[in-house]
């Protein structure tokens, strides 16, 4: 599995937010999550993303069902609570948002 490199991350998170489709409260969760990687899997139980976050368990459960149904995050079944990035799902982010900028600014 490749690494997910800080660039990566930014860019991603960035694209994340600039396509304005998850609210604070999901991208809270997500950079919470993008700084506690390791090669696209994290692994934090429900009360370690709570006290990361500050967001409450009702809105960390929703989050990471949003996450889980959009296809960016999958659940681990081997390890528990471990989800895996979706690379291809991020990359797909990242070139939607490029795209999203370039109609925008030409």
């Amino acid at each position: 599995m490749l690494h997910l490199y800080m660039k990566n991350k930014e860019e991603f998170f960035e694209a994340l937010k600039g396509l304005e489709k998850y609210s604070n409260s999901t991208c809270k969760l997500i950079e919470t999550l993008l700084k506690i990687e390791s090669d696209y899997r994290v692994t934090g139980s429900i009360e370690y993303l709570m006290k990361a976050t500050g967001l409450t368990k009702p809105t960390v459960y929703t989050s990471l069902k949003i996450l889980k149904k959009d296809n960016i995050l999958i659940k681990n079944d081997d390890y528990r609570n471990t989800y895996d990035f979706n690379a291809l799902k991020m990359e797909d982010i990242i070139n939607q948002y490029k795209q999203h900028q370039s109609i925008i600014f030409s």
